[in-house]
């Protein structure tokens, strides 16, 4: 899908109401798609841990407060669009120490061009991350029994997060914060493709196959295509290398001169200045 995506075989009319809500749900499918082929700990795992909430507390230290300890997370069941009270959030991530045993579920939400909208008189991401504790899914999106911790992410494609819609969505959660169950954390489409990154250059570093590399650079394209990329490095013009100083030839530089100042002229010397045809007072003022 995301290399017809790139190619614009999967065409959005430009008069299709609900054109933003296919673009994120492509975003979605694109990204999370390929890190079900990559290790854990390798491109999903990061994303989730960096994500920060009204603090500036990661994920994955939020966890560890938990007694989950992120660096056992091996294992992972994901679930598209699963249907939870009546509606579909975009994601669901369960992640484990072992296919028997999930420690941290997390739902998420993810914005292209649209800004999250109210259901029930509460924030988009408040409402999933409620109903998500309730755990009322219409389906069985998910083979393994979920945890009680069970945090929200909130992806965006802005690069600053909103602190004070991250406070307005917690504190409905309430008592479910306050007893640890659940938070809600940001993070941004431009974190995930830094992070693509940085994995494609250690998989070449290490000779990691080219199958491999493939879908790791469908990634980084996928990202690139949305307009999201890692910070490029500053370029300068290309100087050509100085020659060699031989080290028997002592550096010379040049003399020293005194330069002349207004405390060494008189100031009739300064009156005598030839100055522009300017205003008289300004004429004056300039010789005082």
């Amino acid at each position: 899908m995301s290399i017809a995506s790139r190619h614009g075989k999967l065409h959005l009319a430009a008069d299709d109401a609900h054109a933003w809500r296919r673009r994120e749900d492509l975003l979605t499918a694109d990204v999370f798609g390929a890190y079900r082929y990559l290790p854990l700990q390798a491109a999903l795992g990061p994303l989730l841990a960096s994500a920060e909430n009204a603090e500036g507390l990661r994920l994955a230290a939020w966890a560890e407060s938990c007694g989950i300890a992120w660096s056992s997370l091996t294992v992972v069941w994901c679930a598209f669009w699963p249907t939870l009270a009546g509606r579909e959030p975009d994601l669901i991530v369960v992640l484990g120490s072992s296919p028997e045993k999930a420690e941290l579920a997390v739902l998420v939400e993810v914005k292209l061009d649209a800004d999250q909208h109210f259901i029930d008189g509460r924030p988009q991401i408040a409402h999933y991350g409620l109903t998500f504790l309730d755990g009322e899914f219409e389906d069985e999106c998910i083979d393994v029994a979920l945890p009680v911790h069970r945090p929200v992410v909130f992806i965006t494609k802005g690069r600053q997060k909103d602190v004070g819609a991250l406070e307005q969505a917690r504190a409905h959660l309430g008592e479910m914060h306050e007893a640890r169950q659940s938070d809600v954390f940001w993070t941004s489409w431009h974190v995930a493709a830094a992070q693509a990154d940085v994995l494609l250059t250690k998989q070449v570093r290490d000779g990691t196959p080219s199958h491999q590399r493939a879908i790791v650079e469908d990634l980084i394209d996928d990202l690139s295509d949305r307009g999201f990329h890692r910070p490029r490095a500053m370029r300068t013009f290309p100087l050509p290398a100085l020659p060699p100083l031989d080290a028997t030839t002592a550096l010379r530089f040049p003399r020293r001169t005194r330069l002349r100042t207004a405390r060494d002229r008189t100031f009739d010397q300064l009156r005598a200045l030839a100055l522009p045809n300017v205003d008289g007072a300004l004429c004056l003022w300039r010789t005082r």
